[in-house]
This record gives structure tokens, sequence and C-alpha cells, in this order.
């Protein structure tokens, strides 16, 4: 059996693999997926990478709910206030303060759905 939320992990991360290249590389912009694609897969990234940490240091301790949008809201504070007070190069958006927490919740329902393996 494996948790849907390595399947996330990896859709995820391909892409946003996948829109850096075509963005930054390519020169191909799209401005939806520029402006919001990013905040959207990045909690599904961080926190499936915070698991393995965990799983890695304490032995199968998983992420609680509240732990999971303690680190969303952590991310909306530093995307969305520190950043952009520090540098030009970010910029607030209140759209992106709704994206973090979606990306949340989509990691914590593929955390709880198991796929079978066949």
């Amino acid at each position: 059996m494996k948790r849907a939320s390595n399947i996330l992990f990896f859709i995820c991360s391909l892409l946003f693999i996948c829109h850096q290249y075509f963005q930054k590389v390519a020169g191909i912009n799209v401005y939806l997926a520029d402006s919001y694609l990013d905040p959207l897969l990045s909690m599904p990234i961080i926190l499936h990478l915070i698991n393995i940490e965990r799983n890695w240091l304490q032995q199968k301790a998983r992420l609680s709910i509240k732990e999971s949008f303690c680190y969303s809201l952590l991310m909306i504070i530093a995307g969305e206030f520190i950043f952009p007070a520090v540098s030009t190069q970010f910029t607030f958006d209140f759209l992106d303060i709704m994206l973090y927490p979606a990306g949340t919740a989509l990691y914590i329902i593929s955390e709880k759905m198991i796929v079978a393996r066949t």
C-alpha cells in the first residue's frame, strides 16, 4: 500500500519543474500559472519533504493537521509579507494567501488516502 501523498508529491514536483523550465528557460509565460501555480504546489512539496525528514529522524512521526496549517501560515508570512518587504522581486498577492492553505488541504486529503499497489 502506498499513500496518495507520494503520488501528489511526484505530480506537484513535476509540474513545478516544468513550469520553472517554461517560464525561466523557454521564456513561455502563462499569466495564471506564473502568478498562482507556485504557491499552490509549494505546500504539498514542502510538507511531503518535512514528513520524509520526520520519518528519518523520529521513525514514523507524521505531521498533524494543525502542524501542517502552521507551516502554511509560516509560508504566508514569509512569502507574502517578509520577502516583499525585503526585495522588489516579490509582491504581495491576496490570492496567494488562499492558495497556500489550499495546497495544504490538498496534501492532508492525499495523506489520508491509500493507493493499493497492483
